[in-house]
């Protein structure tokens, strides 16, 4: 566990620069995503990303603007692509595929969490669009006790554990280039012998 724990130091420092030049588009999605979703419940709140805030504008009465921060939220994307990187026994078209379902799974927490701050301000400015106080005050602790660490470390449990334990992605195995015999298992992989399969 200490080679691992070693690995994810420059496995840090290697994705960090990455996620960085990516954060004005990251936010960009964030803010149609949350406008979208504030949209599609008929309320008009409208959402801007720019130099590591996320704005957001109310404009039912009375008008309402505020900043949330996203440095967290890409600080997040950051581990858990470097835990992804650093898994063992993953080939590399795996990896990618995990890392990129691992940043579309952290995403939705990410607009979640936005959503939340949004309601608990909402609630805070006791304004005529603010939800159920009781379910949004519950989320927000529960989001604070939790920590912003929480959902990358659960993300990449779900998508590497079996890893961890000692797993392996197989090869695999390639096909006899010299002659068959006819009772040897067939070289399609279906496990019969040749004799029956391909060798009819």
């Amino acid at each position: 566990m200490l080679w691992f724990l070693v690995l994810l130091i420059p496995s840090y420092a290697l994705v960090w620069p990455v996620v960085h030049l990516s954060e004005p588009a990251y936010q960009r999605v964030l803010a149609l995503n949350a406008t979208n979703y504030y949209e599609v419940l008929g309320e008009r709140i409208e959402f801007s990303g720019r130099g590591g805030k996320l704005q957001f504008r109310c404009y039912v009465r009375p008008g309402l603007e505020a900043n949330l921060s996203t440095r967290g939220i890409h600080a997040n994307l950051v581990f858990l692509l470097a835990l992804l990187l650093v898994t063992p026994g993953m080939r590399p078209l795996n990896r990618v595929t995990r890392m990129a379902l691992g940043t579309l799974l952290l995403f939705f927490t990410h607009l979640f969490f936005i959503i939340t701050k949004v309601e608990i301000t909402l609630l805070t400015a006791r304004h005529p669009l603010a939800g159920s106080e009781a379910f949004w005050q519950t989320t927000d602790n529960f989001l604070e006790v939790t920590g912003k660490g929480f959902f990358p470390v659960a993300i990449w449990l779900t998508l590497a554990l079996p890893y961890m334990l000692g797993a392996l992605d197989r090869r695999p195995e390639p096909a006899p280039t010299g002659p068959v015999g006819r009772n040897a298992p067939c070289t399609c992989g279906s496990g019969k012998k040749y004799k029956y399969c391909c060798g009819k």
